[in-house]
């Protein structure tokens, strides 16, 4: 399941990354229009499909709504994808913010103890930046 998404999300990010100038008039053009907030949630139902397939395989907790997460996850790409296009001079590839949003969503952001309490987690350094998906 995570390599389908990772995929899925690849894809958005390689083609954006392609068409940067295009992607920054076209988004922009589509958030002055209202569109995010009257799209169809296609994208969020293609992550919403791949989550409960990764479910019927027992890698998903059944607890878990598939379309609650594909629509974190269409919200977290079109934000992400907002602020990068707005920023030509940022310094970390979409694809590799893509890749780290999947893994937040994926394993959340809390630290857990052998008695399943939160606990304070040390810093831990920065990762060096994993290859291009189409590298991977």
């Amino acid at each position: 399941m995570t390599v389908h998404l990772e995929r899925c999300m690849a894809a958005l990010a390689e083609f954006n990354e392609s068409e940067r100038e295009i992607t920054a008039a076209m988004l922009q053009a589509w958030v002055k229009a209202g569109r995010p907030l009257l799209e169809e949630p296609y994208a969020g139902q293609v992550f919403a499909n791949i989550i409960e397939a990764g479910r019927q395989r027992g890698e998903v907790t059944f607890d878990i709504d598939p379309m609650r997460v594909g629509n974190i996850l269409r919200d977290s790409y079109l934000g992400l994808l907002y602020r990068w296009s707005q920023n030509p001079g940022g310094r970390v590839p979409l694809h590799i913010e893509v890749r780290e949003v999947l893994r937040i969503v994926l394993t959340g952001v809390l630290s857990y103890s052998q008695h399943g309490r939160g606990t304070p987690a040390s810093p831990t350094p920065t990762a060096a930046p994993l290859a291009p998906a189409s590298q991977a």
